[in-house]
């Protein structure tokens, strides 16, 4: 799945059953308040800023950070 456009969200959750890739490319992803979770699949930020104002917890899967910036307001936890 590749995000097309700025994206603000209450909350981003990827379920450890999925396998597939999110791919943030060029674009603004902001979690307002909720929580960013990643249990599962590949999550790959690209050149876009990646900004969650909520929780940010990666438990598994694959996490590739922003060659821009990121920002993270609340709790912060990797782990898996």
């Amino acid at each position: 799945m590749t995000v097309d456009g700025a994206v603000d969200v209450g909350g981003f959750d990827i379920d450890a059953t999925y396998a597939g890739t999110i791919t943030q490319g060029a674009n603004t992803v902001a979690v307002q308040s909720g929580i960013f979770d990643q249990a599962g699949g590949t999550y790959d930020a690209g050149s876009g800023t990646l900004d969650v104002n909520g929780i940010f917890v990666v438990s598994a899967g694959t996490f590739t950070s922003s060659t821009s910036e990121m920002q993270f307001a609340g709790d912060f936890t990797l782990s898996g």
